[in-house]
């Protein structure tokens, strides 16, 4: 049996950090594995570094394979980028 950690996000948010600021994809499932957090603790901290309270980080989430891959990108969530005319 795997060692998980449950219903605690203490010290999970860098650990996430860590993982998306290297500008790739990820899935949960890897994250989790890695972090040692189950999927569903994961997957809530992902979203949650979205929100003031996380740093309003700009984490971007696409669809690919049945499954969410998330990144870190630039800039704040849900700021819009001027773009150049």
């Amino acid at each position: 049996m795997e060692n998980k950690k449950y219903h605690t996000r203490k010290g999970m948010t860098p650990q996430i950090i860590n993982i998306l600021k290297d500008g790739e994809w990820h899935t949960v499932q890897e994250i989790s594995k890695e972090i040692g957090y189950l999927e569903t603790g994961t997957s809530a901290g992902i979203r949650s570094l979205r929100k003031d309270a996380y740093g309003n980080l700009n984490i971007v989430g696409r669809w690919l394979g049945g499954v969410y891959h998330y990144r870190l990108e630039e800039g704040k969530w849900g700021e819009q980028l001027e773009l150049a005319v």
